[in-house]
């Protein structure tokens, strides 16, 4: 069966078992450990793309928008609507708390050996767990697991996934603030559109670096 299966030429009618004792030795004392070997260098590799390609572009990612909403900020602070103005927050989402933390730590983006291997040591579970939503999807056939797989990329490598944005809406003379996310369904239409088109305006003024009083 051996033969036939790895077509391999072995004489069978020998009194002794010493030439598949060879092949076994061959097996499982040099190509096994050889591939286990690769196997070990091949996910080291892996986790270092992983850190650099994926998870420090999203740490970028995540540190550009804050700046953007801070810059954004300075130009809705030039703008007030009868007795509102306008703030953008974000946060991160309580969702992906675990995964944002990961991303976040100083750790991630230090280059010495100890850092990263203190880095995956601290996150191992995380990071294991991130894997396999991208290369896994237990119980589900091939077109499923397809699927499942293209959607968790999809939504685990966006940035935005972890963030939460709301606009907040200050009462300049009571100075209450209510947060758009919360109040969307209980306010009219109007409500909720004059926050939108102030927020684009901003946007646009601060896209073009546009001096507005």
């Amino acid at each position: 069966d051996y033969m036939r299966t790895f077509n391999v030429s072995i004489e069978i009618q020998e009194d002794s078992n010493e030439k598949f004792e060879e092949e076994l030795s061959k097996y499982r004392d040099i190509t096994l450990p050889q591939y286990k070997e690769k196997i070990v260098g091949a996910k080291a590799k892996s986790y270092e793309q992983f850190k650099e390609d994926l998870l420090s572009k999203l740490k970028a990612s995540i540190e550009s928008v804050g700046e953007q909403i801070e810059t954004l900020n300075v130009s809705l602070g030039n703008f007030k609507f009868g007795r509102d103005s306008y703030q953008f927050v974000v946060k991160p989402n309580p969702t992906y708390m675990t995964i944002y933390t990961m991303i976040m730590d100083e750790l991630l983006m230090k280059d010495a050996r100890t850092n990263q291997e203190a880095f995956y040591e601290k996150y191992k579970e995380t990071i294991d767990d991130f894997f396999a939503k991208l290369t896994e999807a237990p119980g589900a056939n091939d077109e499923e697991r397809r699927a499942i797989i293209d959607k968790n990329i999809s939504l685990y490598t966006d940035y935005r996934t972890y963030l939460d944005f709301d606009l907040l809406v200050v009462n300049n003379e009571t100075h209450q603030v209510q947060s758009l996310a919360k109040s969307m369904n209980t306010k009219s239409g109007g409500e909720t559109q004059t926050p939108f088109y102030i927020s684009i305006l901003a946007s646009i003024a601060n896209e073009y670096r546009i001096g507005l009083e």
